[in-house]
């Protein structure tokens, strides 16, 4: 709009008057049509100033499409300005804009471009880069835009780019700076700018540049009179600077040990003094360690104390594995180096390829390979040099694992009954302990008169015997031995069996009706019967609120609750354990008690006739049936009395042929089944 307005502006600085003529002018174009940019969802404004009379008509085109005005198009003439806005502006509205211009005298056209675009942006987060000196770089930012901008770098600092930046941007907008081999002056803040029709931005990304601390002056060995001051130098190069350590023992130095530590970081200088220098504290092997964010670095030094040797730890006593080898070693001090000699009691030890070794050429460490029984014993060290001497002496102990001879027991069957003894023969050092066990858990020596367990310490045997075996001795046993030197174990597997048989069978039972009754066996076997099964006239039982089955071995019981005349039969019980089975089977009888029905009646019959006397009972039959006479068996029958006995109507009597006065008397009649008895009594009284 500030073309256009400059353009009304300079238009309506000149005035013409005409008076009582007629003048004609052509077009004269005072301020062209120009291009114009516009960035995405803005208004673009294209505009010319034109001199003419009469005042021409102008019509807009686009890609030659004739424009109308629109919420889209908005067409102005204001005086000699003509002006086209483009409202909202979008990829569709690119394209060539034209204007024809025509007064009727003289014709022309006017023509300029729209361009549409965004301003170039920053996609995502670009990311510092950190490296290590001497290495690659790169460098990267990736931009957005229409249309794609143009990209530059430069650095931060106005300083102009190294020789070895390659600036490889590609042509989507992703601005590359290389770098092949980095050094420290490429250390800093570089910029990407985008440009493009419409806008520019930029993006800082910085590049960090470390080095791993180099000595470019190692500290140097020393060797001193003891309290003597010591002072070592060095000169380290690193980026971020680097952190000095000295270190002794893996602990770094501290003023508690009497040093003094001194750092000039940004010089690269380090310095390590020791005032006055004590064997113990100071000296041996110190390392400078140095260190930085990129790596680390490290020199060992020796500081050597003219003194008598000392030791910082007396010899241990070793125990050792038979076979393998047994290593005494020594952190001796001493300056100078201490010669240093072994013995084995009194003997001194030469290096043998076989059996003994030393570890350096100093010999700190003795190596007795191979060790054996016969390699127990002290063993001394000697430490001199021309400022003294020092000893030291410890013993190795030779050991055994445990084992155990046979190794492994196949299972054992056993019938009842019968002996078995196991023998074995151990080893180990130290003496083991030995331990049985039955099924897991620790057996006492004399907690089971059925075992006997030997044990023969010196010719290293150990037995276990099972005098008779029973059910209760199928078990797995474990002969445990254990040392300091470890443990072993065997373990035996025992089986005992015997054939399944009844130690009681079951018996006939008879009952009452109405009463309970059990029958009752036992069994013997092993294994033990695992299946028991109760059959009423081969009919299978189950247990129920009828019938009650128990087992425990080895009782076995059936209870057959209020019995009835229906439960008479046989019953059989059948006993399997997996490998036999056997069966056993008895009567069960349920009748009702004999019972006297009614009252006897007594007889008093004519001397020489005939008589009967009777009772009548109810109950189950058969009945067994007695006489009495004044309380004493009658035998019969006689050829006076006749007995008569009648199961279906239960009467039971006594019939005289000829009453004498001798059959004067109390009768009695006792009547009894497999549940009870009755009786009844009649007198008899002849006349």
């Amino acid at each position: 709009m500030s073309q256009v307005n400059n353009a009304m502006d300079k238009f309506y600085s000149y005035h013409f008057i005409v008076i009582g003529t007629s003048l004609n002018a052509p077009l004269n174009i005072v301020q062209p049509l120009n291009d114009i940019n516009v960035l995405m969802g803005q208004s673009g404004t294209f505009s010319f100033v034109c001199d003419a009379f009469p005042a021409p008509k102008v019509t807009w085109f686009m890609n030659d499409n004739e424009l109308k005005n629109s919420t889209k198009h908005k067409i102005e003439a204001k005086q000699n300005v003509y002006i086209l806005t483009v409202n909202k502006c979008e990829n569709t509205d690119i394209g060539t804009y034209r204007a024809v211009i025509d007064n009727g005298i003289d014709k022309g056209e006017q023509t300029a471009k729209l361009n549409v675009g965004t301003k170039p942006t920053v996609v995502g987060k670009p990311t510092d880069a950190q490296v290590q000196i001497g290495q690659p770089a790169r460098l990267q930012v990736q931009f957005a835009g229409q249309p794609l901008p143009d990209i530059t770098w430069s650095r931060a600092d106005g300083q102009p780019l190294g020789e070895n930046v390659k600036i490889a941007n590609d042509e989507n907008g992703l601005a590359v700076l290389v770098f092949d081999s980095t050094i420290l002056s490429d250390k800093g803040s570089y910029v990407a700018k985008a440009t493009n029709i419409v806008g520019s931005v930029e993006q800082k990304i910085n590049l960090d540049v470390k080095e791993t601390p180099t000595f470019i002056r190692k500290p140097q060995d020393l060797t001193i009179a003891d309290k003597s001051e010591a002072v070592f130098d060095c000169e380290i190069d690193a980026y971020p600077n680097a952190k000095v350590s000295w270190i002794r023992d893996g602990k770094p130095l501290t003023t508690k040990e009497g040093v003094e530590i001194q750092a000039q970081a940004d010089k690269g200088l380090y310095t390590l003094r020791i005032p006055q220098v004590d064997t113990t504290k100071h000296m041996g092997t110190i390392i400078c360690r140095a260190e930085n964010a990129i790596g680390t670095t490290e020199h060992s030094l020796q500081l050597n104390v003219t003194t008598a040797p000392t030791l910082k730890a007396q010899l241990k006593d070793l125990e050792i594995l038979r076979g393998q080898d047994a290593t005494f070693t020594i952190d001796v001090q001493g300056y100078p180096i201490p010669e240093i000699n072994w013995m084995r009691g009194n003997e001194t030890l030469i290096e043998l390829s076989d059996k003994y070794t030393w570890a350096d050429d100093q010999h700190r460490q003795l190596i007795i390979h191979n060790v054996q029984v016969e390699d127990e014993d002290e063993y001394n060290v000697r430490i001199h040099n021309e400022f003294g001497e020092v000893t030291s002496k410890a013993k190795l102990s030779c050991l055994i694992p445990p084992s155990i001879s046979p190794a492994t027991i196949d299972d054992t069957l056993l019938q009842h009954g019968d002996e078995i003894e196991y023998q074995f023969e151990i080893e180990g050092r130290p003496q083991v302990d030995v331990t049985w066990l039955k099924n897991g858990k620790e057996l006492k020596l004399n907690e089971n008169s059925n075992y006997i367990f030997t044990s023969d310490k010196e010719n290293n045997k150990e037995s276990f015997k099972i005098i008779k075996a029973d059910g209760d001795d199928q078990a797995r046993y474990t002969l445990q031995i254990k040392n300091k030197a470890g443990k072993a174990e065997v373990n035996i597997n025992t089986i005992v069996k015997a054939n399944l048989q009844f130690t009681k069978t079951l018996s006939d039972v008879a009952t009452q009706v109405g009463q309970p009754v059990a029958f009752s066996c036992e069994c013997f076997g092993l294994p033990k019967p695992t299946l028991i099964t109760w059959y009423f006239n081969d009919i299978e039982i189950k247990s129920s609120a009828k019938y009650k089955i128990e087992s425990k071995y080895p009782l076995i019981n059936l209870t057959i609750n209020k019995t009835d005349l229906i439960d008479i039969g046989k019953y059989r019980v059948v006993i399997t354990n997996g490998e036999q089975t056997i069966e056993n089977q008895a009567n069960l009888l349920v009748q009702t008690k004999p019972k006297l029905e009614g009252k006897p009646q007594d007889a008093q019959p004519i001397i020489e006739e005939s008589a009967r006397i009777q009772c009548k009972f109810s109950g189950s039959q058969p009945f067994n049936v007695t006489w009495l006479k004044n309380g004493e068996v009658l035998t019969l029958p006689n050829d006076n009395i006749e007995v008569i006995s009648e199961a279906d109507t239960g009467i039971q009597a006594l019939v005289f042929k000829h009453v004498d006065i001798d059959d004067k008397a109390s009768y009695t009649v006792q009547v009894a089944n497999m549940v009870g008895q009755a009786e009844g009594k009649m007198n008899l009284t002849p006349k």
